[in-house]
């Protein structure tokens, strides 16, 4: 029973993670989060991730790299979600506003509450 209440809870709030809106904030939790500086570019991405086309999805991160299109946040950062988009994907901010940047809805680890 513990276990089926553990999966349910879970299941709630990946659920409410990827119905994210503007003002909510989160905890990035995860060491390999995406995060790119072009919305465009993560659509494209998680179009080839989702195609499992790993040779092109290493070449795009690698362009996106060069380029200084993406960026490396640690665990354990703040964000705040500044619009969400039906794609799956949100544009948020970081470092109280210095920072913008796109990331998959489904990457927003812990929710922390809404500044609405």
């Amino acid at each position: 029973m513990k276990l089926k209440l553990g999966l349910f809870a879970g299941t709630a709030l990946l659920i409410f993670a990827s119905q994210s809106f503007a003002g909510d904030i989160f905890r990035i939790n995860n060491y390999n989060t995406l995060i790119t500086a072009n919305h465009q570019d993560l659509v494209t991405f998680m179009a080839l991730n989702a195609r499992h086309l790993k040779q092109a999805v290493r070449s795009l991160y690698n362009q996106l790299q060069s380029r200084g299109a993406l960026f490396n946040i640690q665990p354990g950062t703040r964000v705040e979600v500044v619009e969400s988009f039906d794609d799956g994907t949100a544009r948020i901010e970081w470092g109280e506003g210095r920072y913008t940047g796109y990331i998959n809805k489904e990457d927003l680890s812990v929710y922390l509450g809404s500044n609405d």
